[in-house]
């Protein structure tokens, strides 16, 4: 789950992160620090500030960063350069906002609200009757809402004079939000919420935890994509409330939620807790997972265009959790005739195409026939065959087109010690040696049943997706003639590379969809539809067959699959001595190492 974590000099606190168009992901700690954290986890550059950071960047749309630290916002460039600070009147604590017209707002623990050029020059303050540390609220019309420490909400107009206030009944000390109604959404003490219409007048409030009352709420409220608002309480948990301010579900935590909930889009909630765990919670409101780190959570977090949740904590780390898996690469040419002299450009396609990592890494096999640069523009340099390998960027999958590059004329020679095929070449893996499963492992790889990676590694350990186990099973098998159409509900997002094996282990039965009729290519497949699909290709009955396993955990073995396991153990496909614990573990997710061990003693069972 956890893709990477990056350590800073201090506690990541109320700092959330932001990330700019180019994936970099910026963050700020108490050591004073604003760090840049490229997609990867590796640090681009750290800015010194005056004093420990509280606020969260905010990035603009010409990728400035703005963040508070001591009385000064500081404006950053890309490359960590300063653009110009300026000197508020007390402590920023709060997150800049910026307007259609690049003026950037920031509240400050002096009452004020700041409008700044984009140069850094005032244009004007705003002053309320009490300390401010949210994030302004911007609509459509340029209305700035912010709230205060004396109980209001206020409501600006873009050249600074007061529009209207309302009075809550305690203090204010979160951000508003902004329905697409225009209602404007704010959380304050005395645990409730406000739904307040565009003209200042309140459509309800929610008493989110009558035991806490006097109490405070430091979430700021979030909206989903069905107008679902999303807050946490300052007991704890986080609230579910409909747009007609009555209660879809709670979610309990055990600690504090002062981080205000963020929706990714498929509409899972995430939000950190005191308790020191990251939840990720279902628009029902039952718990997806939980991620736990080693300090409190009070900062929200933000999710990365591939779905990648961003999170600080309170343990001096940035984490990146989750990620989309590359699962192929596509190349629009598999073959390549040029003269010398000649440039043709070829085309790489990540697949899925909200893959985590999107970059092509291009070579050649030998730069003195073909050369390709950082684009995939291949260049013929003199007569000879050199092949071009695009891989992707977490190097776990490549495609290859082969170049014959023609002579100028009939006399031009090619290159001496000129490389071999790579049809021809032995693959030699660094990290089976002495695997309990290696045997099977150099089988398959000599089979074609499973390709190492480019670095020489085969990685064991890592799980397979259903598309790669199916495509696994028929590079096995004879070749077949075309399979079967597919009627999947999601048989567009089969990778291409993998359509034709699907079709084929329709054809021959070897899959079934689930009983939503999709097939899921990119799911990891488990222990007990392995074994399920091997046994369909094994050419071994299950009919009239006593279903029974020596595993000591055989009655969690489902029904479905029973059946094929018992084969599968009687005829030596599957060992308990291979098996951590001895057990069968029907639901883990089946290794690289396990699959292709699998399939190896299927096919000395078929034959």
């Amino acid at each position: 789950m956890e893709r990477w974590s990056f350590e800073t000099g201090g506690k990541i606190s109320s700092s959330s992160p932001a990330i700019s168009i180019d994936g970099t992901v910026y963050v700020g700690s108490t050591d004073g620090k604003l760090y840049a954290v490229d997609k990867k986890g590796n640090k681009k550059w750290e800015f010194s500030t005056e004093a420990a950071i509280y606020s969260s960047p905010a990035v603009s749309a010409d990728n400035t960063v703005y963040v508070g630290s001591g009385v000064h916002l500081y404006a950053i460039a890309p490359d960590g350069k300063l653009k110009w600070k300026f000197e508020a009147g007390d402590a920023l604590y709060s997150t800049a906002a910026f307007g259609n017209d690049g003026t950037v707002y920031v509240e400050c623990e002096d009452g004020k609200l700041y409008a700044l050029k984009p140069d850094g020059t005032k244009k004007w303050e705003f002053v309320s009757g009490g300390g401010m540390s949210g994030k302004p609220a911007i609509d459509s019309n340029g209305t700035i809402y912010v709230g205060s420490r004396d109980k209001k909400l206020y409501a600006i107009n873009p050249n600074g004079t007061k529009k209207w206030e309302f009075t809550t009944s305690n203090e204010v000390k979160t951000s508003p939000a902004i329905g697409t109604d225009g209602t404007v959404y704010m959380a304050s003490g005395a645990e409730r919420l406000y739904a307040i219409k565009p003209d200042g007048m309140k459509k309800w409030e929610y008493l989110l935890d009558n035991k806490l009352v006097g109490g405070n709420s430091y979430s700021s409220p979030t909206i989903g994509s069905d107008g679902t608002i999303y807050v946490g309480s300052g007991g704890s948990g986080i609230y579910a409330i409909k747009p007609d301010g009555t209660k879809k579900w709670k979610f309990d935590s055990a600690g504090i939620l002062i981080a205000a909930p963020a929706v990714g889009a498929d509409g899972t909630i995430y939000v950190g807790s005191a308790d020191t765990k990251f939840y990720a919670i279902k628009t029902d409101g039952t718990k997806k997972w939980e991620f736990r780190t080693g300090g409190q959570i009070i900062a929200t977090a933000v999710i990365g265009p591939d779905g990648a949740v961003y999170i600080g904590s309170g343990d001096n780390k940035l984490y990146a959790i989750g990620m989309v898996h590359v699962n192929g690469v596509n190349l629009n040419k598999t073959e390549l005739k040029l003269d010398a002299g000649q440039i043709e450009t070829l085309q790489a396609i990540i697949v899925p195409g909200n893959a985590s990592y999107q970059e092509i890494v291009w070579s050649s096999s030998d730069d003195r026939i073909a050369k390709v640069d950082v684009t995939g523009k291949v260049a013929g340099i003199a007569a000879g065959k050199a092949t071009i390998t695009a891989t992707s960027e977490d190097g776990g999958y490549y495609k290859q087109c082969v170049v014959t590059v023609s002579p100028i004329n009939d006399h031009s020679p090619a290159p001496a010690n000129h490389p071999p095929s790579p049809h021809t070449d032995e693959v030699s893996l660094t990290d089976v040696a002495g695997h309990k499963l290696g045997s099977e492992i150099a089988r398959a790889v000599t089979l074609g049943i499973v390709f190492g990676y480019p670095d020489g590694t085969f990685r064991p350990e890592e799980s397979v997706t259903r598309a790669e186990f199916v495509s696994m099973i028929v590079r096995g098998l004879p070749p077949g003639e075309e399979g079967t159409p597919l009627a999947f509900k999601d048989k567009g997002t089969i990778g291409a590379w993998a359509v034709k094996a699907v079709e084929q282990a329709m054809k021959l039965g070897i899959i079934e969809g689930y009983e939503d009729d999709t097939f899921r290519p990119d799911a990891n497949i488990i222990h007990a539809e392995m074994i399920t699909m091997v046994i369909r290709v094994s050419g071994l009955s299950t009919a009239n067959h006593v279903p029974h396993t020596s595993f000591p955990d055989d009655a969690d073995i489902p029904k479905w699959a029973k059946s094929a396991v018992s084969k599968a153990e009687e005829s030596g496909i599957i060992n308990a001595r291979d098996i951590p614990d001895g057990k069968f573990a029907p639901q883990a997710m089946s290794t690289r190492a396990e699959a292709v061990s699998a399939i190896v003693r299927m096919l000395k069972v078929r034959n």
